[in-house]
């Protein structure tokens, strides 16, 4: 999510449309990425039993879109905006779309039922903060698309990414979810 929201700052700060476009073509395979990799988080921390080869599909999808991401496929240009520059999208944007959000929402749906499942109240905080912080990346994914379309005035992505690093970092450490001994130790 760091890499997404530096590359986003590039493409948005960017003094041409030449510029933003190369950075726009940066970020489009990130973040499918970062919803298969939300996904995946979502089967190892609630053990839910994985469907594998959806798992496979879904990051070749995204394989897919890393192939894709030089050519006028997804995004064919950038548009300048009252709020910055804004991506111009392509014939294959709705396959990007699903191959972004599909993950995201059966990562949800994991800790939901994970959190319905769970008899710990410990474990039931820690779904609790990832599926607040995931509403809120996605909301904010949601704003940039609609920003884009002109359908609201700005987007809200960075500022929802930010609010599920708060909501996740929480999580992790209050709930110890991750050993940071262990981790230091490791690395």
């Amino acid at each position: 999510m760091g890499l997404w929201g530096f590359l986003i700052f590039g493409m948005r700060s960017s003094g041409d449309l030449d510029a933003a476009l190369r950075w726009e073509r940066l970020v489009i395979p990130v973040i499918p990425f970062v919803g298969v990799f939300f996904y995946h988080f979502s089967l190892l921390i609630t053990r839910a039993q994985s469907n594998r080869r959806l798992l496979i599909f879904f990051y070749l999808l995204t394989v897919l879109f890393v192939a894709l991401a030089p050519t006028n496929l997804v995004v064919t240009g950038m548009e300048l905006r009252a709020y910055g520059n804004a991506p111009v999208f392509g014939a294959l944007f709705p396959l990007y779309l699903m191959s972004v959000y599909l993950p995201v929402f059966l990562g949800i749906y994991a800790l939901v039922k994970g959190y319905s499942g769970s008899r710990a109240r410990e474990q039931s905080n820690r779904f609790t903060y990832i599926l607040i912080g995931a509403g809120c990346s996605l909301v904010g994914g949601t704003t940039d698309i609609l920003a884009a379309q002109e359908i609201i005035p700005y987007p809200g992505g960075m500022i929802g990414n930010v609010l599920f690093a708060s909501f996740a970092t929480v999580a992790l450490l209050r709930n110890r979810l991750l050993e940071l001994r262990v981790v230091l130790r490791r690395g």
